[in-house]
């Protein structure tokens, strides 16, 4: 079976790590064959050509290749025009939809643009597709993302000396950081001790930059949160050890997600997260102590979820992850998603 994975953008992001976890279980399948075509490359071709052939071509040499007859599936991530250059090919068409930004799902209303079939990370996506641009039920599979439970796991790490409220994300509108701040602004009169950590936004633009230091001077959190723009990826399960070390939490302030990568990797560090109750957030750990939920827009509510986490009051919580960690690690590992990733692709291929 040849695969070829199309996505548009070649940043070493969220997708292209689920690429990357993906191949690793896929090359363990001899009849399994896997290419990855890419608009652009910011980085993520040196992180995939170890483990495959990666394509990043000008337009009429990438749309010969989507079209090639060589391929018998292409799945295209949230890629209209390469959605566009694949249809032209005999292979079948698998889209794959990750984004909840309403912009990026327009294309899914073109009929020219529609796929043999579709899959989702979440049961919420599934619904938001099918209702919205009326794609049938039965054309739409769900696929977790896989999370790397040997990369994500609690650390022995000396504990940081006041608990940390963590923030992960692009200082975009979709991440609502300035909400994170409102909260933080209100949990520095319940707990004074405790610390933010923000962390991303290294693209974002000097005017972003400039109202994020405006903001924390605003609020009097300009020596209680510190931002760190750039971290690396391999870096990320120390990020969320420190937190779950020092009694703390990660807090999530998105629109939406239609999956929440940031959450379950700090879960399988051990730290307890408060997150809005949009997208599939809440799929992540239905009804357990450690995965706050609170409803969108009401900050005071999100600030008293964070309090009842922080310290000696989210033991119970933080043990009850440490219960469950083995078991959220298997659901989303790759040994565990590879293969439903595999069928999904070989149920609509011919014979």
């Amino acid at each position: 079976m040849r695969i070829l994975f199309a996505y548009r953008y070649g940043i070493i992001g969220g997708v292209c790590t689920q690429l990357f976890n993906r191949l690793r279980y896929l090359n363990t399948i001899d009849d399994v064959q896997v290419e990855v075509c890419l608009g652009q490359d910011y980085g993520a071709a040196a992180l995939l050509s170890p483990l495959c052939s990666v394509h990043v071509l000008p337009e009429p040499e990438r749309a010969a290749l989507l079209a090639s007859p060589r391929f018998d599936a292409v799945l295209v991530i949230d890629t209209p025009e390469m959605i566009a250059e694949a249809r032209k090919g005999p292979a079948k068409l698998i889209v794959e939809v990750h984004t909840t930004v309403e912009r990026g799902l327009e294309y899914l209303q073109d009929a020219e643009l529609r796929a043999d079939a579709y899959l989702v990370p979440s049961e919420y996506s599934r619904r938001m597709i099918t209702q919205r641009f009326g794609i049938p039920h039965e054309h739409v599979g769900v696929l977790a993302n896989i999370v790397d439970g040997e990369l994500f796991h609690p650390q022995a790490l000396d504990a940081p000396p006041r608990p940390i409220v963590s923030w992960v994300g692009k200082l975009d509108e979709h991440k609502r950081w300035p909400a994170f701040l409102e909260v933080g602004a209100q949990l520095s009169t319940t707990n004074p001790e405790a610390e933010l950590w923000m962390f991303g936004g290294e693209t974002s633009a000097d005017a972003t930059v400039e109202v994020l230091m405006d903001a924390l001077a605003a609020g009097g959190l300009a020596d209680r949160c510190r931002w760190f723009p750039r971290v690396a990826y391999e870096a990320m399960p120390t990020v969320h050890s420190a937190v779950a070390q020092s009694g703390g939490v990660t807090m999530v302030t998105s629109r939406n997600e239609s999956f929440g990568m940031s959450v379950a990797e700090a879960l399988l560090a051990g730290c307890p997260a408060v997150v809005t109750n949009v997208g599939a957030l809440p799929e992540l750990a239905p009804n357990k102590p450690y995965l706050q939920v609170y409803d969108d827009g009401d900050w005071d509510e999100a600030a008293r979820c964070a309090q009842q986490l922080l310290g000696p009051g989210g033991q119970a919580a933080r043990h009850a992850l440490a219960e469950d960690r083995a078991e959220l690690a298997q659901r989303w590992a790759r040994q565990t998603v590879g293969p439903t990733l595999v069928q999904a692709i070989r149920d609509r291929l011919p014979g």
